[in-house]
């Protein structure tokens, strides 16, 4: 099985469920598939936790303009970086997204697709 950590804008979210379709993950209805697990967690407060019982009023993680980033945990049984660039060479929308691979998933300094170093939640 193959981790992926997923982190786009808000307003990028409809071309990863359209990406998702593309790839296999995700049926028509944005629903994934069997043997995918598809762990919508959505946006990331960033800050010092609240004392306990003290509502959370941190931020939440964006790009310095306002707009969130929205994570999800899935889990293939395929790995998607082999699938994209399979599908890639027939499909303009699938090879525009590899280029952007920080659009829309976790990376290192590199610009390599990694998981995050703290998980807001993990796959047991």
């Amino acid at each position: 099985m193959y981790d992926n950590a997923i982190k786009c804008l808000e307003s990028d979210y409809p071309t990863v469920l359209m990406l998702g379709y593309a790839l296999g993950a995700l049926d028509m209805d944005g629903n994934p598939v069997e043997g995918v697990a598809w762990d919508y967690i959505g946006y990331k407060r960033v800050g010092p936790q609240p004392a306990e019982g003290q509502p959370d009023t941190r931020p939440f993680l964006d790009n310095g303009h306002g707009d969130k980033y929205v994570h999800v945990n899935v889990r293939t049984p395929f790995s998607v970086g082999a699938r994209v660039a399979e599908l890639a060479a027939g499909n303009p929308e699938i090879a525009g997204a590899l280029s952007e691979t920080g659009r829309f998933f976790v990376v290192d300094g590199d610009g390599n697709s990694v998981m995050p170093e703290f998980p807001m939640r993990c796959f047991a």
